[in-house]
């Protein structure tokens, strides 16, 4: 007895995990996460700063570099010592490539994660093994859904985070009364 429920249990879990890295593996399929090096390739010297002049930006420098969203960086000379500087905007475009990748990760593992519950809710079979898949891929796509949430809710609108929360919460009711109504 106790080893069927290991069994069972063991089943479930399995196929929920691989569903729900199924659901990732997916996203990247057809769009890779950005890759910080793509957009922040920069080479600084590597000798040791001798006899330089000390070199400080200006306010006016400071203050336009933080309007583009960007780091002031030195330049360097053959000797290591620093010029000028230039603004860095590079980490605001990979940051906002890494939101658009989490938005795009978010809708799609949602609407696979719901595909899955809404086909195991609605799909049934007297055989036991049967249910422990249908089981499986019900979690997976509830955790689906889920890890797309919580990936891409720092950067979702202030105004739509209550939404989808309440959505989630609906869906898990859902699934309760549904589930306990085939008992």
């Amino acid at each position: 007895m106790i080893l069927l429920e290991v069994k069972r249990f063991g089943v479930i879990a399995t196929i929920a995990i691989l569903f729900t890295v199924f659901s990732f593996s997916l996203v990247d399929l057809f769009v890779s996460e950005p890759d910080y090096y793509d957009f922040c390739n920069r080479s600084y010297p590597k000798g040791i700063e001798v006899n330089c002049s000390v070199v400080t930006p200006s306010d006016v420098e400071l203050a336009s570099c933080n309007e583009l969203g960007g780091n002031l960086e030195s330049l360097f000379d053959v000797n290591g010592c620093t010029t000028s500087f230039f603004c860095n905007t590079c980490y605001a475009s990979y940051d906002a490539m890494v939101v658009e990748h989490q938005r795009f990760a978010f809708i799609i593992t949602s609407l696979i994660g719901l595909v899955a519950v809404i086909v195991t809710l609605y799909s049934s079979s007297k055989r036991e093994f049967v249910a422990w898949i249908l089981a499986g891929f019900m979690i997976g796509g509830i955790l689906s859904i889920f890890v797309g949430t919580i990936s891409y809710f720092s950067n979702m609108d202030r105004l739509v985070r209550p939404f989808v929360m309440i959505g989630e919460i609906a869906l898990i009711i859902w699934v309760t009364v549904k589930t306990s109504a085939k008992k």
